[in-house]
């Protein structure tokens, strides 16, 4: 939040004695190395209405209704991102609680002393952007900006967004590993110094001989139901276990034009043969499980996110009304700020400001400005101030 007080303070600034439309420009922020510099870098941060619990009065704030508002959003949007990053189930964990409503009430409780606890200290906008102005609106305020971008709240069970993505990514990869393995098996089997085909129930089997083989006694073939052994000149060329049964009685094979041509008769005539040999067929059955395994995983990985984001959405609903801030409002309230801070850290042209169906300081909840949050400074003491009533955490270390 240190940060976007920064870049609202620095766009206030840059802002002051401009005609009314008129745009910031990058010349109103000067940048050394990425570093502000005088007057800008002691420009002291915007205070925000009512947090004088440090006996500072409430008329000492600096920052308008409508950039309490811009703050508020901003502070809405983190806890949003929070939700997105982390299991549920881990910070109601950490924070000690049972249900989604109460890690909500947590973690604007959380969202509101930290507000106080940044209006206690006072500070100014160099050293709180001493890590560099571009670099701290690229590491801060567009990660948000490009959360909310991307964060859907509607949508039904089915895989979308990052999810479908994944899953069409994944049966895209399936295709492409089939029609790889495909030209790998045709690359193989023309390494084997053998070809086969099947039609029916008829299997053909073709072995080119070698020069000086000169006919049938020098070719010896060995059938059986189950295993097929060619053998050239005493030398085994062909030899396995059949993917099949044939009917080892009806093999037939012939010499023409230097080949061996086989010809088998299967046993169950229409079972379609993935290879010639078992081996073969068990690797490419393998191949396939594999295969389909990795697309289901993946489709199963897709299922589970869809889920747990599904669950997110119905806490980051839940958050939005405790907050009274809708989505839409929301993001136009980031939108406004982010382009504000890329023009003045010189990444782009953009506007600012307050924009039409932006949030209205009259939106925050009343239990929900602590200590003046989003109404005009007030002088009364601050205990007399409702604050959020979280549920008990556990002791920090």
């Amino acid at each position: 939040m240190h940060t976007t007080i920064a870049f609202l303070s620095l766009a206030r600034h840059c802002a002051q004695g401009q005609a009314p439309g008129q745009g910031l420009t990058v010349e109103k922020l000067k940048l050394e190395k990425d570093k502000l510099v005088k007057p800008h870098s002691d420009l002291p941060l915007v205070t925000l209405a009512g947090f004088g619990q440090n006996g500072r009065p409430d008329d000492a704030a600096t920052a308008s209704e409508a950039e309490e508002a811009t703050v508020w959003a901003w502070a809405v949007a983190r806890l949003l991102v929070l939700i997105f990053e982390w299991d549920m189930e881990v910070i109601k964990s950490a924070h000690g609680v049972a249900t989604d409503s109460e890690a909500v009430e947590v973690l604007v409780s959380f969202a509101t002393d930290t507000l106080v606890r940044l209006s206690k200290t006072p500070d100014t906008c160099g050293r709180i952007l001493g890590g560099g102005v571009q670099a701290r609106f690229e590491g801060r305020l567009k990660q948000v900006k490009t959360f909310l971008d991307d964060v859907k709240m509607r949508g039904g069970g089915e895989a979308s967004g990052r999810e479908g993505q994944a899953v069409k990514a994944a049966e895209a990869q399936f295709k492409a590993d089939a029609q790889a393995a495909a030209i790998k098996r045709a690359e193989a089997e023309a390494a084997k110094g053998y070809t086969w085909s099947h039609m029916g129930e008829e299997v053909a089997v073709v072995v080119p001989l070698p020069e000086g083989c000169s006919g049938k006694r020098d070719v010896q073939v060995l059938c059986k139901p189950k295993h097929l052994t060619v053998k050239v000149k005493g030398e085994a060329v062909l030899s396995g276990d059949l993917t099949q049964k044939v009917e080892a009685d009806e093999m037939s094979y012939t010499l023409e034009k230097g080949a061996l041509h086989l010809l088998l008769i299967k046993s169950k005539k229409v079972l379609p043969w993935p290879s010639l040999f078992q081996a073969e067929a068990d690797a490419l059955a393998d191949e396939k499980a594999a295969r389909k395994a990795r697309l289901d995983g993946a489709k199963l990985q897709a299922a589970r996110k869809e889920k747990e984001r599904l669950a997110k959405r119905s806490v980051a609903e839940v958050l939005l009304e405790r907050c009274g801030v809708g989505l839409q409002e929301l993001k136009r309230e980031v939108d406004g700020l982010t382009n504000t801070a890329a023009l003045l850290a010189g990444l782009g042209a953009g506007g600012g400001g307050q924009g039409e169906g932006a949030l209205k300081p009259q939106a925050i909840p009343d239990d929900l400005k602590p200590l003046g949050l989003g109404k005009s400074p007030q002088k009364k003491p601050a205990a007399a101030r409702p604050r959020i009533k979280s549920p008990q955490k556990k002791p920090r270390a």
